[in-house]
C-alpha cells in the first residue's frame, strides 16, 4: 500500500509540474514603455580655408551665418553664431 500511495503522489507531482511548466512557457506578457531621452548637444561652428582662399564653413547652429567680403587688398570674413 505504501508503494501505491508514493506512486500516486509522484505521478500527481509530475502532472502538476508538466501542466504548470507548459502554461508558463506559453504565457506571454505584453507591455509597452515610453522612454524619454533628453540630451544637450553643444554648439559647434568651424571655419577653415584652403590654400586657394576658399572658405569652408560647418555648424550645427541653425542661425549661424558666414559672410565673405573682398576688399581691394584684404578679405573680410564675418561669422555670426548665436
Amino acid at each position: 500500500m505504501l508503494k501505491g500511495s508514493f506512486a500516486r503522489k509522484l505521478i500527481t507531482l509530475i502532472l502538476l509540474i508538466t501542466i504548470f511548466g507548459i502554461s508558463g512557457v506559453g504565457a506571454r506578457v505584453v507591455a509597452s514603455e515610453t522612454i524619454v531621452i533628453r540630451a544637450f548637444i553643444p554648439e559647434r561652428t568651424t571655419v577653415s580655408y584652403s590654400e586657394a582662399g576658399e572658405v569652408f564653413f560647418s555648424s550645427n547652429v541653425p542661425s549661424a551665418l558666414v559672410d565673405v567680403s573682398y576688399m581691394s587688398d584684404a578679405t573680410l570674413l564675418s561669422v555670426i553664431a548665436r
